[in-house]
């Protein structure tokens, strides 16, 4: 009788590094060919694996999407939990550096999330839905202080723009405070002085 032993600290830190890197290749080769074109081959070659130790942790491309989606999916929802503590328009300051962090530590991951949110399949629809449940309350908080004074259409141009400007504003040194000052700008009421 064969026994069911749980694997070793060491095997499972030595294995969640092995999935990381996997979804980290992933996200640079959907940035650089897109989601169309990637394929288990190609992501086993950048990776540095073998097909069959892809299958050991994603059973097809579909999971594995959805594995990248779900864990920049979690770092926002988390991120926009602790946005509830601030006023309504730190809110949106917090909510573009949290962009910002989590372009500088990631950005093949956040673009990667962005391409795959806008193409969601069913699979994704949940944790997009999460993601939105929370984007939604945000901008609902900011109603009196938006531009458009729709929080519907608010939330769209930022789901829509927010990540391909980040790209954009990324080229310049002051990256950050350009991004963060557009976006208060295009979405917020000028305040009266």
């Amino acid at each position: 009788m064969e026994k069911n032993n749980p694997a070793s600290p060491r095997v499972a830190r030595r294995r969640e590094r092995l999935r990381h890197h996997i979804l980290e290749s992933s996200s640079a080769l959907i940035c650089r060919i897109g989601l169309d074109r990637l394929s288990f081959d190609q992501l086993a070659q950048v990776s540095d694996v073998a097909r069959g130790t892809l299958y050991s942790f994603f059973k097809n491309k579909e999971a594995l999407l959805e594995e990248l989606y779900k864990d920049v999916s979690q770092q926002f929802r988390q991120g926009l939990e602790n946005l509830r503590k601030l006023d309504d328009t730190g809110r949106l300051e917090g909510l573009l550096n949290l962009y910002c962090d989590l372009f500088d530590s990631q950005p093949d991951m956040l673009i990667a999330w962005h391409q795959i949110g806008q193409n969601r399949s069913a699979r994704m629809a949940r944790y997009w839905q999460q993601f939105t449940d929370g984007l939604s309350e945000l901008f609902q908080s900011l109603e009196g202080h938006l531009r458009s004074n729709n929080p519907g259409l608010s939330r769209e141009l930022f789901e829509r723009t927010s990540i391909p400007s980040l790209q954009a504003f990324a080229a310049v040194n002051n990256y950050r405070s350009l991004y963060v000052e557009h976006f208060t700008g295009l979405l917020l009421k000028p305040q009266s002085a």
